[in-house]
């Protein structure tokens, strides 16, 4: 230390006396001390041999035209692992998606609740087999559906009330029917409508009706999708469809399925 305080000393800049007795400091004086001290400085470091890996330090000036040691400010400079910055930003992104994921699922549940619903109108349809043969109309609504079977024809209809929210009242049957108890899978239960000349309805529920046979009039509404196949026999006399107020078309030979509201 004694040393160091010995070149500063010898740094000093020298004061010039001018004509009128006052001293003036040396052009470039402080901004020369203040080089040197810092290269001196360093040297002294230098030849203890500090360690390397210590923090650095930056001293900067506040003024370049006359710096003063009391006017340092020395910056400590971290370290920062590689690849922090990344992390940082991948951590981000993550907690943004999982707080949206609630929001999108709110979203998506709003979209279907708002769902447009649909109508479908069967007229006098006919199918392979009779009242044992393949379904004419299997129809999965949330809403009504009201129908009716020729007084010339023969048809079986089986209505099962599947669980809803809302405990509404079961389908009902009025007519030359017969009735019975049915099994959907073996769990869903409902009732088995066949006969000639009868009317049956569901509504205000969540209702499968599947229709079989001949001289089948049917009207639905609500939310939901059907599934329909006419006879390949009678094509020009099987019945027609119509869905959403649509111009009313063929029963189809092949089964199709479509969508209520979907026109």
């Amino acid at each position: 230390m004694g040393r160091l305080r010995w070149r500063r000393q010898q740094l000093q800049p020298e004061r010039l006396q001018d004509h009128g007795g006052r001293q003036r400091e040396e052009p470039g004086g402080g901004f020369l001390r203040d080089s040197i001290g810092a290269q001196r400085l360093s040297e002294g470091l230098h030849v203890r041999r500090e360690p390397v890996g210590a923090p650095l330090q930056v001293v900067v000036c506040h003024d370049n035209a006359v710096a003063s040691p009391k006017g340092r400010t020395f910056l400590r400079i971290r370290t920062e692992y590689p690849g922090g910055a990344m992390r940082r930003i991948l951590l981000s992104c993550a907690g943004t998606g999982v707080l949206l994921l609630p929001v999108a699922a709110s979203a998506q549940t709003s979209v279907q609740a708002q769902a447009k619903p649909g109508f479908l109108v069967v007229h006098k349809a006919a199918g392979d087999g009779g009242v044992n043969g393949h379904p004419v109309v299997t129809l999965v609504v949330h809403g009504f559906v009201l129908g009716r079977v020729s007084t010339t024809q023969e048809a079986r209809v089986d209505i099962y009330h599947l669980p809803s929210a809302r405990g509404e009242d079961g389908p009902q049957a009025v007519g030359d029917v017969k009735g019975k108890p049915v099994r959907w899978r073996g769990r869903i239960p409902g009732t088995e409508y066949s006969g000639s000349g009868f009317r049956f309805r569901a509504i205000g529920g969540f209702y499968r009706v599947v229709v079989r046979g001949a001289g089948v009039y049917l009207f639905a509404g609500g939310r939901g999708n059907v599934r329909l196949r006419g006879s390949s026999f009678s094509r020009n006399a099987d019945g027609t469809y119509a869905l959403d107020g649509g111009a009313p078309r063929s029963l189809p030979t092949r089964a199709i399925q479509r969508e209520l509201g979907r026109g």
